[in-house]
């Protein structure tokens, strides 16, 4: 009884939050979502996507975050080599990338891309959108195309998405908030996995959902 409680508590506070604060009010694009739509290509390119997990993985890290101020990141830009300062083991093809590729480097010096990196919630939304970017390509290259006077079946009831959106194997406050960042948002590509139920629709029920599959 207490967990329902603690949940029912958790989903109001971001229903609330969305309704006082207008900057994070519903419809409007995450910052995460922002970065993606910007930079979807680069960011969904194989190379990338690869070393996504471990390079957010590292700079999620407090004691990382404690360095990443706007005049340390600019240092990173201008010297992708220092970064080994802050993270002694991050990928050195990261660092190369950095320094090579003309599109790696315009998303670094962007003051969006900047922001995210600062903010490891963002990092880790940014993280799952990204995967499940990927999921869907996987599943649409494996569904077979119905002729075009074939009538597409109707979802089974039974059908929804995994509540543990992010994939971090637990379902807890981070899912509930990747969907509350997209409640009553029209469903994309990259906000799917925010529409649980798949009925179409990212409402109550989705956050419903998550809630019953709190860890």
């Amino acid at each position: 009884m207490k967990k329902v409680i603690t949940v029912v508590l958790l989903i109001s506070t971001l229903y609330l939050s969305h309704v006082v604060v207008p900057e994070i009010a519903f419809g409007q694009d995450t910052l995460a979502e922002q970065v993606f739509k910007k930079y979807k290509p680069l960011l969904m390119r194989d190379d990338i996507r690869a070393m996504v997990p471990l390079v957010f993985e590292a700079l999620i890290l407090p004691d990382v975050q404690k360095l990443l101020t706007p005049v340390t990141i600019a240092v990173v830009v201008s010297n992708p080599k220092s970064l080994k300062t802050f993270i002694p083991d991050i990928d050195e093809n990261f660092i190369r990338l950095m320094e090579e590729d003309a599109k790696v480097k315009k998303l670094m010096m962007d003051p969006l891309v900047q922001r995210l990196i600062q903010n490891p919630l963002a990092l880790k939304e940014l993280g799952g959108i990204i995967k499940a970017g990927k999921l869907l390509e996987k599943s649409a290259t494996s569904v077979i195309t119905p002729a075009p006077d074939s009538a597409i079946p109707a979802k089974k009831p039974s059908e929804s998405h995994s509540p543990d959106i992010n994939g971090d194997e637990t379902v807890n406050i981070l899912d509930l908030v990747f969907v509350t960042n997209h409640f009553m948002k029209t469903v994309t590509n990259a906000n799917r996995l925010a529409d649980v139920n798949m009925d179409g629709v990212i409402n109550i029920l989705d956050l419903v959902l998550i809630a019953q599959n709190f860890d």
